[in-house]
């Protein structure tokens, strides 16, 4: 289940030519298969967000691990709102 600040990547057959270069972070929790994901590192004051289906993402169970919600990643941003 992918929850609020998760880190995730969209899987290859799925991707538009450019985002294997963001950092996508799921803006809310996953609600009847779907979610609502953004790129974090954008330099935009507004990120593009976008709903998808979980079975076009792959979460980063790695990410997860380490971050524990530090204040430099950029996934506890998300989850404060400030981004």
């Amino acid at each position: 289940m992918i929850r609020k600040g998760d880190e995730v990547t969209i899987k290859p057959e799925w991707r538009d030519r450019g985002d294997e270069e963001f950092t996508w972070m799921a803006c809310d929790d996953e609600e009847k298969g779907r979610v609502t994901i953004a790129p974090v590192n954008t330099g935009l004051a507004i990120p593009p967000r976008q709903t998808v289906s979980v079975d076009m993402l792959k979460q980063n169970a790695e990410h997860q691990s380490r971050c524990k919600a530090s204040p430099e990643c950029s996934c506890s941003a998300l989850n404060r709102g400030t981004k």
